[in-house]
């Protein structure tokens, strides 16, 4: 790294980045480098400790990192040290686990760095959760880089930690699932959490599943399902700009953790985080109300725009608020930016679509679908006539969006309530 980049983080304000939950710390690549032993007081009393790297170090003849190797942490357990490379490498053989040094016995232990002060060494997550507390928890927990989790029934708390910014995808079972996915560890996973740690998507008890894609800015993501239905989950270290508005998500600031306890200099950091983005959300060739519901804290003079592309209007929000609700009511593609935004800045938006649905056509097509037997030829022709002339019906009604004039409905991802616009229809 770029001594231009190290001062960028120093004026940051965050130096001493590690992130202390109540009950796990967080360390990243900046908390080694120049620092010859970094103290583990989580350890104290028995610990479990993963860890996360890049993968693959394609210049070393073994595929390890020499940096992570030069970390070293003494395992009484095999009397000998382990290697940061070692134990992000270590996995279960049949349900690509991660699985950590555990530390059962009371001790003082702390990481060791080998490498000379000058190195600098590629990014790193180590994540360190006391063993007590760690077993209060039913989970299940993977790095992105090496997932590979058969379609199955979760076990409890799926967790995924990763050394850089990734992605996690679901795929639509076709049934009904609902879920709270946050940015932090299996500990603070919960609702009630003892970090006061916000969600970042979460769906209504019931609703139907429709998988999701989501972009991970931060080193942690857990996800709880409610149901606990068949999940076919993967991940990997491909970052997205370009997403589809049919599912929920949200975007977040760099290491954003969304915990009410922690200051905002407690965020996690990377070499691959950047302090500006754009991401486009297309739904195109169908029409969709779009809700954002905002968390902020951002410095005057900074803000996030939300632009409804089809129409080219923005919408800006600002300030340091928690939920502001910003509704696109019809649209194809938005675009969702910020620049200059880091610590201790943060924010996360979270967006539900739904795909838009002419309310009187709606009643005469399910009208005409369930009592179709029962309905006399000239009703039937009426109905028929509407739906052979949809487009010059859809044209009409585009008359009166500029007024704002439409009735729609959709499903809020939040509520699961349907929920119409305030006008009708008129035809």
């Amino acid at each position: 790294m770029s001594l231009l980049l190290q001062f960028f983080f120093l004026l940051l304000g965050i130096v001493d980045g590690k992130v202390e939950f109540t009950s796990s710390t967080l360390y990243d690549i900046f908390d080694f480098r120049g620092v010859g032993e970094i103290a583990l007081p989580r350890c104290n009393f028995g610990c479990l400790i993963f860890a996360s790297t890049l993968g693959e170090y394609q210049p070393s003849n073994d595929g390890l990192d020499p940096y992570m190797e030069n970390l070293m942490i003494y395992d009484p357990a095999i009397g000998r040290n382990l290697s940061i490379a070692e134990l992000a490498n270590q996995l279960d053989s049949k349900s690509s686990q991660k699985v950590p040094l555990d530390i059962a016995s009371e001790g003082v232990y702390s990481i060791l760095n080998l490498n000379a002060p000058e190195d600098e060494g590629s990014d790193v997550t180590v994540w360190i959760v006391e063993r007590s507390k760690a077993h209060e928890f039913d989970y299940e927990l993977y790095d992105a880089r090496s997932i590979a989790r058969a379609t199955s029934r979760p076990t409890g708390i799926v967790t995924i930690m990763s050394a850089a910014r990734f992605r996690v995808s679901a795929s639509d079972m076709g049934q009904f699932d609902s879920y709270t996915a946050r940015l932090v560890g299996f500990d603070n996973a919960l609702d009630n959490n003892p970090d006061k740690c916000t969600h970042a998507c979460q769906t209504a008890i019931g609703s139907a599943f429709v998988g999701f894609e989501f972009i991970v800015n931060a080193p942690l993501i857990s996800i709880v399902f409610s149901e606990m239905r068949l999940l076919n989950l993967t991940a990997d270290y491909s970052y997205y700009y370009v997403h589809p508005l049919a599912t929920p998500g949200f975007f977040s600031s760099p290491g954003y953790n969304g915990c009410g306890r922690l200051g905002t200099d407690q965020v996690h950091r990377s070499t691959q985080y950047s302090d500006k983005a754009a991401f486009t959300l297309r739904g195109a060739p169908n029409n969709y109300q779009v809700v954002f519901d905002s968390d902020l804290d951002l410095s005057d003079g900074n803000e996030i725009q939300i632009t409804d592309d089809t129409n080219d209007k923005v919408y800006p929000i600002n300030g340091t608020s928690a939920h502001i609700e910003t509704i696109i009511p019809r649209t194809q593609t938005v675009i969702v930016s910020y620049k200059n935004i880091s610590a201790p800045q943060s924010f996360i938006l979270r967006y539900s679509a739904a795909k838009l649905v002419w309310y009187l056509l709606d009643i005469l097509g399910s009208c005409c679908r369930t009592n179709s037997m029962r309905i006399s030829g000239g009703i039937n022709a009426f109905v028929g006539f509407i739906f052979n002339n949809l487009e010059a019906f859809d044209a009409h009604i585009n008359q009166h969006d500029a007024n704002d004039d439409d009735q729609l409905v959709r499903t809020n991802y939040w509520t699961g309530r349907s929920l119409r616009h305030r006008n009708r229809v008129h035809l």
